[in-house]
Order: C-alpha cells, then sequence, then structure tokens
C-alpha cells in the first residue's frame, strides 16, 4: 500500500521488485522492463493460456522460468533474468 492506503500500481510494483500477476504482464509486457532485479515472481490464478503468454513474453526479453508451482488454486513461476 502506497501513502494513505492507495494501492500502488503495477509499474510501482514492478520496479520496487514485487511478485507480478500474470494478467498484468499480459496486459502491460512493459512492466518486464521495469522489474529491477535478477529474479521475480509471477502469479496467476491458474490459467494456463495467461501463464504461457506471459512466460513467452518474458522469455523473448531475456528472462527463463526456473521454477514453477502451485499451491490450491494459484500458479507460481520464479523467473531469472538471463545474461
Amino acid at each position: 500500500m502506497g501513502i494513505l492506503g492507495e494501492r500502488k500500481s503495477k509499474q510501482e510494483q514492478a520496479e520496487e521488485g514485487k511478485a507480478l500477476e500474470a494478467k498484468d504482464i499480459v496486459k502491460d509486457p512493459d512492466l518486464i522492463d521495469r522489474i529491477p532485479d535478477r529474479y521475480v515472481i509471477i502469479r496467476d490464478d491458474i490459467h494456463f493460456d495467461t501463464l504461457n503468454k506471459s512466460i513467452n513474453m518474458m522469455a523473448k526479453k531475456g528472462w527463463q522460468c526456473v521454477s514453477f508451482t502451485t499451491m490450491n488454486t494459484k500458479g507460481y513461476m520464479l523467473m531469472e533474468r538471463m545474461g
């Protein structure tokens, strides 16, 4: 949360290295370029179409999925920036 309980924007979350939603990456691929760290967790409600799209979008920008797990109805991917 931001000042006065405001929710942080997806851009702010990416810039701070927070976990991101796969659907947000699909909607705004520029979020990928604003991730400052070498590793980031991407999560989704196990919509494999959205997960697949976000993995492929990130792969085109030099990221690799190094781990994937599910828990209840959520999927979590650990993505690593290569190079």
